[in-house]
Parts: structure tokens; sequence; C-alpha cells
């Protein structure tokens, strides 16, 4: 058939540059890109060439009619016009795939079903008998798409999303697939490298993905060779003698290609990785190419045995705490993966995919070049070096971020700005509304902003040192909604700091900045202050966020401590908010007996029953969970008053049963008192005792805008 026909071949979502690319070298002429895939004009042979050889494209569609619909009824009417015999029999099988919408049309299941009435009528009326529809491979596989008031049909040549090769056959947690490997690379440059003999690495494999399709790309094997089924196999319109030669020119370039392919490894830690690696492998045909083995991504330096040659590729697909788990678990297996890249692929190239730029750095390598590719709906960064130790980015303690940094030079200019004194006068108005409260030497921490102006959504939190210094302010941004760029929100970041430092006139290296977004790959070094409250000392890092416990939200609460408590005894359980133990432990409550989940938190606490030389017989201090403390015993006493921080307890921890076991320690006459950074718990009553909410009554005025942020209740013994 040598007719030119029109096709529109798919691809994951930011392939469709690479497949313009791809589409060319396969003789096809390249009409106009989507979002979605590649329109390309060409003969039968030509849309069989990409399905036999394209590495990027997910379908094969041909176009097989367009006509105006604006509803289900134009929809059916114009689908039933179609000679639908020229494609398949009556007696075959269908199955119809729909996207879009229209008039009456909301819902995918319906579009498909009234196309496949189309199809199904057209035949019953000519020839009395119709097509079943099979959903796995059947005769004839139809794609309609609905929009705009048009409707465009067409066939999908592969039947089968072409990703799947047919080489895996088994599976591990988050695989690759195999068009997007492919795409990896070709951005990685390894077309290039192979043909200079230079070896592939993956010292994370996984399934390995990427190491057999590496090899397809090296050894010039069509990746399409391994499949047993496309969807133009049965169709009517299938020239079988031009396929056919096809597939025999493609069998000889594999058979030609197989020694241009360089060396090839791949290990994993997991064996059931290494399993599934090795199961494709085989089923790729390429088990006396490709080698596996078992070993940690740390201490996979090179094979020797393996490369001999002076320059290769590493590339790798490395969990990236979505799925596989958390980012703090994964930054030592980042930061220990660019160790050995360094130390043992000097001369090579590297190629991290990930989806997590955070981690991205903890390589502690500068990126040649940065690739924004997607895995599914998944935004991601293909991160490619050259592994050089010239490249090794020192990744010690960073400063802290100061308004003087972020501003930098722009800082006059950036004050200018109209928004800027939006919130300078804003300030002005609170700090004048809070004046009683600033002269107030008894308070060491306090807020003067929080989201008062929308588009400059950012907390202002004062710290009033105890030496008498200037106040130190923590500008935390929030994060900004998904339609707002990084750009603009950084923008709006920009002026809300500027608007601070003209309101209060602090030096910008007194005021820092916490970034909604950045979650940091490097330690940040210290910025530690002495804050007084209510008489005490509290030890504070006001440059890490656990650091700032003092949290102005409870404030009263803190002061509510402080009320009455020489002779009184105090249990807290968890310490993300020293302030009250502290506090009445100062002002004379003995016993007080802190139990904190944190070596973090019980250090703030030991620092501030220092700085005020409270006897630690009296301030006793315990470093562990406080449901496990209270499940376990702890100690038999009872005490006047008991803190329940909700925030603290363990993930997944029977709230009512904690609820309990605090209400059991609580002398008879005394209160059990509960504080949690929200107000969605609500209860009348625990253990037949009354609950009093008091989060009104002890919400500091500076914390009013966002009283929901903070929730305090109280029950009596």
């Amino acid at each position: 058939m040598t007719d030119t026909l029109n096709g529109f071949a798919t691809a994951p979502r930011g392939l469709t540059g690479l497949l313009v690319e791809e589409l060319r070298t396969l003789g096809v002429e390249v009409g106009r890109e989507h979002p979605a895939g590649v329109h390309f004009r060409g003969d039968l042979a030509g849309a069989y060439r990409v399905c036999l050889w394209s590495r990027l494209a997910s379908r094969v569609l041909l176009h097989l009619a367009g006509f105006p619909a604006e509803d289900a009824d134009d929809l059916y009417a114009g689908v039933r016009r179609i000679d639908w015999s020229r494609h398949m029999a009556p007696t075959g099988t269908l199955a119809v795939d729909f996207t879009g919408q229209g008039a009456g049309i909301r819902h995918t299941r319906f579009g498909a079903q009234k196309v496949k009435d189309g199809i199904v009528d057209r035949f019953r009326e000519r020839f009395g008998g119709r097509p079943s529809v099979r959903r796995e491979r059947p005769d004839l596989r139809v794609r309609a798409h609905l929009g705009g008031g048009r409707a465009e049909i067409y066939l999908d040549l592969a039947g089968e999303p072409l990703h799947r090769r047919g080489y895996r056959t088994a599976m591990v947690a988050a695989p690759l697939k195999e068009n997007l490997a492919a795409a990896i690379l070709l951005r990685a440059g390894w077309p290039a490298i192979a043909g200079e003999w230079g070896g592939l690495f993956d010292p994370l494999c996984g399934s390995g993905t990427l190491l057999v399709e590496g090899a397809l790309m090296a050894g010039d094997i069509a990746p399409g060779l391994l499949r047993d089924h496309f969807g133009f196999l049965r169709w009517k319109g299938h020239d079988a003698s031009a396929w056919t030669a096809l597939v025999e020119k493609a069998r000889e370039r594999r058979a030609a290609g197989r020694a241009r392919i360089p060396p090839i490894v791949g290990t994993d830690r997991d064996p059931r990785a290494v399993d599934a690696a090795r199961a494709a492998v085989a089923a790729a045909g390429l088990e006396d190419i490709i080698v596996v083995r078992q070993a940690p991504a740390e201490q996979a330096g090179r094979p020797r045995e393996q490369y001999s040659c002076p320059t290769g590729l590493v590339v790798t697909n490395p969990p990236y705490g979505k799925r596989l788990g958390e980012v703090e678990q994964l930054r030592g297996l980042y930061q220990a993966l660019g160790r050995r890249l360094v130390a043992d692929f000097s001369g090579w190239k590297a190629a991290v995919f990930t989806a997590n730029p955070d981690l991205g750095r903890a390589i502690g390598l500068r990126a040649a070049r940065s690739h924004r590719m997607y895995n599914g709906a998944l935004e991601c960064r293909l991160l490619r070096f050259e592994l050089d130790a010239a490249n090794v980015v020192d990744r010690g303690p960073r400063p802290p971020l100061t308004a003087a940094r972020l501003l930098g030079d722009r800082r006059e200019a950036h004050a200018r700005e109209a928004a800027a004194g939006m919130v300078a006068n804003r300030l002005r108005k609170n700090r004048r509304r809070l004046k009683a409260l600033l002269n107030d030497a008894t308070v060491g921490v306090y807020r003067l902003y929080d989201a008062d102006i929308p588009e400059h959504a950012v907390r202002v939190d004062g710290y009033r040192p105890a030496d008498g210094s200037a106040d130190w302010l923590v500008v935390t941004e929030y994060r900004p909604p998904v339609q707002v760029d990084r750009d603009r929100a950084r923008a709006h970041l920009c002026q809300a700091v500027a608007g601070v430092l003209e309101a209060t006139g602090l030096p910008a290296e007194r005021v820092l900045i916490h970034r909604a977004d950045f979650k940091g790959d490097r330690p940040v070094k210290p910025c530690t202050v002495t804050v007084a409250e209510a008489g005490g000392r509290f030890e504070l890092d006001l440059a890490d966020p656990r650091g700032r416990v003092l949290a102005p939200e409870r404030r009263g609460l803190r002061r509510r401590f402080v009320e009455g408590a020489a002779g009184v005894s105090v249990l807290q359980l968890g310490a993300a908010d020293p302030g009250p133990a502290v506090l009445a432990a100062r002002a004379g409550a003995t016993p007080v007996h802190v139990v904190a989940g944190s070596e973090g938190e019980t250090g703030v606490v030991e620092r501030s029953r220092d700085l005020d030389g409270i006897d630690p017989g009296r301030l006793v201090i315990e470093t562990r969970a406080a449901a496990d403390w209270l499940a376990g015993g702890g100690t038999e006493r009872v005490f006047d008053r008991v803190l329940l921080d909700l925030d603290g307890l363990e993930r997944g921890t029977p709230l009512l049963r904690s609820l309990g076991d605090a209400l059991a320690r609580v002398a008879p006459g005394g209160e059990l008192w509960i504080v949690a950074g929200h107000r969605r718990w609500q209860a009348e009553a625990v253990a037949g005792q009354a609950v009093e909410d008091h989060s009104d009554r002890l919400l500091p005025e500076d914390c009013r805008r966002h009283p929901e942020r903070f929730g305090c209740w109280r029950i009596r013994s």
C-alpha cells in the first residue's frame, strides 16, 4: 500500500521534542506537534517502521475520519457513516477507547459506548450481524477523541502500548516505563558514548529497564522485535508482505549490531530486583552481554573486569521519597552515590533521574545539565554530571538565609514597589495595635503578621534576646498555590521582606527567611539566640524550624502553667514547646518531669534548665515516646498538672487510650491539659470527665488571625 496516510504518534508528557527527531530518522513526514504526541504523514510501511523502531512512542494511531460533533447523537451518527467493513469482519472483535467530552458526554465510558454503538449498528444494518467486544487483543482497537465540536476517529496500530516491549516478565516497585528509560538514555547522550565503546552502569538497576534499553539502543536492535502482538495484525488493511520485509531487515540489523554493544553492568541491593533484572535480560536475549550482580549502590565501584574502557555512562533512577521511602532515609543513599561516582568513575558521565531535586543536590556534584521530564504525572529532573573532582560541590553547612542575602543588590528596588509599601503599612498598623504587648518585657516571642495580605502569604515572628539587643525576626513563607509559578512567588516574598525591613527598621542581617519549598540537602549553620520570656531563658536556633520551640500561639498556655506553680508537681508529655515545664519549674513547681520523643527536644529543655540554674533533681528529663512512656508504666507517681501535646504523639497512636493513660497520672483534684496545633479534636467527655475548651481563652491577641492553629483543652480530675 503506497497511499499517503495521516498518523499520530503519542508519547509521555515532555517527550514530543525527542519524538519529532526520532520520527524524522524513521523516514516519515513530521507535522504539527501536540502535548500528547506528534502528527505525521507517510505510507503504511512508514507507520509500520514507527511501530517497530520507535523507542519513545506510546501508541501509533492511523487517522480514519473526522467530522463535526457537538453531542452524543452527532458522535454516534458520524461513526455510523464510516464504512467499517473495510477494516474488520462482521464476526470480528472490537475495543473502543475514548477521550474528551461534549454536550451530554461527561464520562469516557459513555463516549466509548456511543462509538461502539455506531460501529456495531452499521454492521448490523448491512450484514445482519455485529462484532463482539473484547478488551484484550481485539481484531480492531478504535480510539476516538471529541473536543471543540469535532470528533476524530483513529485505528490503534500498536494495539497495546509500545512501551511493552515484551522482555519485562517480573516487576519491582515503581518501575520505569521502557520508553521513558529510552528517553533518559537519549537525553544523557548514551548513543554517542556507546559509539565510542563506552560502558554503561546502573548501580540501582531495579528490574533492569535502563540496562536492556541501553543494549537495544547500542546494538541497533528494534524495540518492537520482541513483541508478539500489534493492533494491525488482524486489521483488513494490513500489508503482511511489507511488515514481513521490515521485520526481516530488523533481524539482520540485530544480528550485525550485537557485536557493537559495549560492556553493560547493573547492580542492586535487593535480591528480588536482581532476579527481575536477570529475567528481563534473558527475555531480551542479552544474557551474554549484560551483567547483573547483587550489591548496594554505595559499595558498587567500577567493575574493573568489565570496564577497561576510559569512558562511559552511569545512569540510574534511585527512589525519591514518594513511594519507596522517606526523604531523610534516602539522603544518605544519594550522598554515598555521589562519593562513589567521583571515586570510581572519574572521566565518565552520569545521569540521575529523580523527582526530588533536594535529594539530587545531596549527590554533591554540580550538574552540567538538567532536563525536566515526567514519570506519569510526576514532574522529575534528569541531572547530568561530568564526573570530575572539579565538579564536587561543598556540602558543608550553609549560612542561614537572611533578608540581606534574599534581596541582594535589588533591596532598594524591592522597597520602592507598591506591594512592599502595602506590607509595611499593615505591619505598622499591627505594631500600633500590639503596642502594649511589644512593650511588655516579659514577652519573648510574638507575631507581627500572618498572611494579612493574601498575595504576601508569610508569617513574621519576633524573638526578643535576653541580653537586651535588637530583636530578631523570622519570615516564614507559606507554600504558594500551584497556579503561582516560582518566579512570581519569589517576587511576592521579596516584596514582603522589603516591607518588613521598612516597617521595623531592623538590620537586614537580623531578619531570617524560611522558604516554603526549601527542604535542604545540607545543614544550615545555626543562629542561636537566648530568648527571655516570663523570667525564663530559652536557647533557640532561629535558623532551624525545629529549633524555634517557643510558639507564639502557646504563650497563654505557658503563662497559665506559671500561675500557682509553687509546690505543684508537673508532668509534660512532649516537648515541642518546652516552655510550660521550664517556666513552672522556675516558678517553684516540684518535681517537674518532662518526657520528649527526641534528643533535640530534650536538649532544649536541658539547656533552658541550665540557663536558669534549676536543680536537675527538680526538673527531670527523659527521652522516650510519650505513648510508650504512658503504656510502659514510666513511673507510678501522679502529678497535679499533666500536659499532653497531641502533636508529639507518634503517628498511629490511639488517642483515646493515650488520654486515658494520661488521666491516670493526674492526682485527685489535679488537671490534664491537652494542646495541639489545630482544633480538630473535640470531645464532651473522656473517661467520664468533662472536657473544657480553653482554645480561645488562652490564644494570645497577636495570633488570633488564624485561631484554628491552636487548640487547648482541660480535664479536671
